[in-house]
């Protein structure tokens, strides 16, 4: 909350008719020192409340971390048992994909064949 230059004349005009000119300045003395004290106590509070709240978080973070870290480990286990699970399958697809080149290279081999055979038919035929 914020005081304007009004507002601060109107409650020292208030004070003064009050409190009076002559106590004014102790009185004003007083509330400066009670409003210190209390915002000293205040901040004090303020840094007993977040330390214990740093103490309290600490023992609640420390299990997590924990926990997270035998998280991981067990993931990069089962990562590690899927990856064997499935390297035979992965063997065996190389071998397919192997079986499957060799199968079809005859086939080019023999296009080869044919196209050299008729390339030579050609030359005979052009010379003839």
């Amino acid at each position: 909350m914020k005081l304007g230059f009004s507002e601060i004349l109107v409650i020292l005009v208030v004070a003064m008719l009050v409190i009076g000119p002559d106590k004014l300045p102790y009185f004003a003395r007083n509330v400066g020192k009670t409003l210190q004290s209390f915002r000293k106590a205040l901040n004090e509070t303020t840094e007993e409340v977040r330390e214990a709240l740093d103490e309290t978080m600490g023992d609640v973070i420390e299990p997590i971390k924990d926990v997270q870290k035998e998280v991981t480990g067990i993931q990069k286990e089962l990562k590690s048992t899927v990856k064997e699970a499935f390297d035979p399958f992965a063997d065996v697809t190389k071998e397919t994909e192997a079986m499957a080149k060799d199968a079809l290279n005859p086939m080019k081999d023999v296009k080869k064949d044919m196209e050299e055979t008729a390339k030579e038919v050609e030359s005979v035929l052009e010379e003839a």
